[in-house]
């Protein structure tokens, strides 16, 4: 009897427990564990809710509004709850596109749900509330063929005054894949009668078609000229990317000089699919629209190949800003413009300076040697940027700089420095074959061919250390100083320089000295080199040694004792300066 009662009890307990636990796993205290300040137990109450799928459906609101958890675990664990509990949380769901924190996250569920979330999406379309509205609009672009009943709700979002919401409905559209008959209508109302922000984004849901917005065309070139820049810029990108089908009314508009500007950027950005159309253009009687087309073309590089032929015969044309764009355009089609360069010579005599230096420029950027000696006489054109481009293209037309070189030393010498500059850089650009050259000039034009053997940098340095033994003394100061602008890229005329330090002329040798300090490398004989030369009979030698030393830092150790000597007892107050100077640098104390 005690063992019945006993059992009895045990069983009401066991009860008990079960029912308890039961209960604890019911959506109402479910519901409660979600606020919990431990996000573990947060994400465990989701779970256990996701597992009770359908029969979970009370929780619906909680689990959206715990979409803004903190946790992105939970968040993770509340949107699979929502999955799993199904299609009875679509309209909580909706209700969460209203907040801005819980409605991104409520979009993307609502996506997942497929078709049993379409139509509550269209009716949240047609709410006044925009962040409902700009959410509906986003789950519907993620919803692929599924949403292709929204299109007319999306279309008519097209017409919202708020910017989110039009630019969601319109992606959503091109995602759909939405024919133009069905979104051009609203997309050409708001061209005509929206605001600013309203019209850029009807241009840009206009160009998401591509080619089939072509029946968009006219009005869009009205907006060409909008008094946004924003509206202007999105309808340039709109009818580049409709491409071809734009190009004969961008053609046309060549001739509008209120437009003519932004026409010929569309034009030059739509490239290849244009080539034909502004090729054809280019024979146009209207000055304008030749113009237009020529300045279209020098913006598309070698795209343009097709109208090489062509433009070489405008480079003829009666307007100068005609043939000027025509050359430029011919040099940025670069290497495929080779059969312009007979054209292209004959236009260096052209009587526009303007036209001659874009002939120039674009024979230096075609690459042709046939142009050599035309260019070397515009060498002396009396415009400078003439001279000027004549000497850029001379650094390409000629890699081997025999017959280039000569004439770019002479340019070295004109009278205007940006000639000057630009022969620099066209003999650096043939580089080594102009050392030979550049050495030889180091005796009358010393200061300009340093500076271009600088920039050329090592591949000079074995031709000026062969230079070091010139019979000259003041070309062989002019070698060694030429070397120590080479700075480390020197080093393969260390030898040289080293060897320098004996000669017969003290200036060469102060000359090499500091040379040396500036190239350091290799620093071994270097440093013995100019240890010696602190002993040269000839202060100035001596000095310059010192300085050498001191700028050749901790790679001159050596020579700290004499440096300490020379900065303690010498009797001459500037060689103990720089030997003072020169230890410190070297032992590398700061302000030193």
């Amino acid at each position: 009897m005690r063992t019945l009662l006993l059992l009895s009890c045990v069983i009401g307990v066991g009860l008990a427990a079960a029912a308890e636990a039961a209960e604890a796993r019911r959506p109402a205290a479910l519901i409660l564990q979600l606020g919990n300040e431990e996000p573990s137990a947060r994400q465990a109450a989701a779970a256990q809710l996701g597992e009770m799928g359908p029969a979970a459906r009370e929780a619906a609101t909680a689990l959206v509004a715990a979409l803004r958890d903190t946790n992105l675990t939970v968040r993770a664990e509340v949107a699979s709850a929502l999955l799993r509990i199904g299609d009875s949380t679509i309209p909580a769901l909706i209700e969460g596109l209203k907040d801005p924190g819980t409605g991104a996250a409520a979009s993307l569920i609502l996506a997942r749900m497929g078709a049993p979330a379409v139509r509550p999406l269209i009716e949240a379309l047609k709410q006044r509330d925009d962040n409902t509205r700009f959410a509906a609009a986003s789950a519907l672009g993620q919803m692929g063929s599924l949403a292709r009943p929204a299109v007319p709700a999306l279309v008519e979002a097209l017409a919202s005054k708020d910017t989110y919401v039009r630019k969601a409905a319109s992606e959503a559209l091109a995602k759909l894949g939405v024919s133009s008959d069905e979104m051009l209508p609203a997309a050409l109302k708001q061209l005509r009668e929206g605001d600013a922000a309203a019209r850029k984004d009807a241009v840009a849901a206009i160009g998401r078609l591509g080619p089939a917005g072509a029946a968009a065309i006219p009005g869009l070139l009205g907006l060409l000229q909008d008094e946004e820049p924003e509206v202007r810029r999105s309808t340039q990108e709109a009818l580049v990317l409709i491409g071809a089908p734009a190009v004969p009314r961008l053609v046309v508009a060549l001739n509008d000089p209120v437009i003519a500007g932004e026409a010929i950027t569309t034009l030059g950005r739509i490239g290849a699919p244009a080539v034909n159309g502004l090729t054809e253009a280019l024979g146009n009687e209207e000055p304008e629209v030749r113009f237009g087309a020529a300045s279209a073309l020098s913006q598309m590089g070698p795209a343009a190949a097709p109208a090489v032929s062509t433009l070489s015969e405008i480079l003829r044309d009666s307007e100068s800003r005609v043939r000027s764009y025509a050359a430029l355009a011919l040099g940025h089609i670069g290497p495929e413009a080779r059969a312009a360069v007979p054209a292209l010579i004959e236009t260096l005599k052209d009587k526009s300076e303007g036209v001659r230096a874009n002939a120039a420029q674009a024979l230096g950027l075609i690459g042709s040697d046939r142009a050599n000696e035309a260019l070397i006489a515009a060498l002396t054109d009396r415009a400078t940027y003439v001279r000027s481009y004549a000497a850029f293209a001379l650094g390409g037309t000629d890699p081997t700089g025999h017959v280039a070189a000569p004439a770019l030393l002479r340019a070295l010498q004109d009278p205007e420095e940006d000639v000057r500059r630009t022969a620099g850089d066209a003999l650096r650009r043939i580089g080594t074959p102009a050392v030979p050259l550049l050495v030889e000039a180091l005796r009358t034009s010393a200061a300009p061919a340093t500076a271009v053997l600088a920039r050329i940098g090592a591949p000079a340095a074995p031709a000026l250390g062969n230079a070091l033994s010139d019979p000259d003394p003041a070309m062989r100061l002019a070698v060694a100083e030429a070397l120590g602008t080479l700075g480390t890229a020197g080093g393969e005329a260390m030898g040289a320089l080293v060897r320098a330090l004996k000669d017969a002329d003290p200036a060469v040798r102060a000359g090499a000295a500091h040379a040396i300090g500036r190239v350091q490398y290799p620093a071994g004989a270097a440093v013995l080199g100019l240890i010696a030369a602190l002993k040269d009979s000839q202060r100035p030698v001596r000095v310059a040694a010192i300085e050498a030393l001191g700028e050749m830092g901790s790679l001159a150790r050596a020579a700290l004792p004499l440096l300490n000597n020379l900065s303690s007892s010498h009797e001459d107050t500037d060689i103990r300066e720089a030997a003072t100077r020169a230890r410190l640098k070297i032992e590398g104390t700061p302000g030193s």
